[in-house]
């Protein structure tokens, strides 16, 4: 089934070859493009309005996404275009190199429904070519209603259901005002905020919590990355 709602749509994976590494392998093969880039970013920058970090939200709050599902596992079995995911506007403020945390809307494992951040990876950036016609498949399933995209790579995702990964409710209680650049007084401006955007921008102290929390997840679950994955 394809999930969609008018505020946000789901990505794409890339079709992913057929030969699949070991979990061990997928973590430790190489330097991690977000360990380069924050080695590169300097303390003014960190203090910026646009961070440059994004969460992007895939399917809907009409038809989440089951918990128990394995990501990747899905979005080979259900697209074709693996490694977009999709907008509903053109999102230009999407840059190439950007970091994209992915989120499904979903339930956390307490069965609560909330957006799941299940992985991530480096934006291509967005491109006025970056649109799909009405013979693609994933256009007429959503009746054209996300027809603009962004390329995702060096995606790194955990190997496991969904419900075992972090949930916005825990990553709003753990950061509170301090997860969106922009600053929001009262719990309930936070919880409504990801509701109200297909992707929204997260400070630099939130990329830090998720790669941390993340790092941690890898080593209890493993790590498929992107062109690695065989069902």
């Amino acid at each position: 089934m394809v999930e969609y709602n008018d505020k946000r749509w789901g990505a794409e994976l890339e079709k992913m070859s057929k030969s699949r590494s070991k979990s061990s392998e997928s973590e430790h093969s190489g330097e991690d493009f977000i360990e380069d880039s924050l080695n590169k970013i300097s303390a003014p920058d960190l203090k910026k309005h646009d961070t440059g970090i994004w969460i992007k939200f895939e399917g809907s709050g009409e038809q989440r996404i089951p918990n128990h599902e394995e990501y990747l596992k899905r979005k080979v079995r259900l697209f074709e275009h693996t490694s977009r995911t999709f907008f509903p506007r053109r999102p230009r403020s999407i840059k190439q190199g950007q970091i994209v945390f992915m989120a499904v809307v979903s339930y956390d494992q307490y069965k609560y429904e909330s957006p799941i951040i299940i992985g991530y990876g480096e934006a291509e950036g967005f491109e006025e070519t970056n649109e799909i016609g009405r013979d693609d498949r994933f256009y007429q399933a959503t009746q054209g209603r996300y027809k603009y995209f962004i390329e995702l790579k060096n995606g790194r995702y955990l190997n496991s259901p969904v419900k075992n990964r972090i949930s916005i409710i825990q990553l709003r209680r753990d950061l509170g005002s301090n997860l969106y650049p922009t600053y929001k007084e009262h719990p309930s401006q936070i919880l409504a905020t990801h509701h109200q955007q297909s992707h929204l921008q997260i400070t630099d102290t939130a990329r830090d919590y998720l790669i941390n929390e993340l790092n941690k997840l890898f080593q209890v679950h493993g790590c498929i990355s992107s062109g690695t994955y065989h069902e």
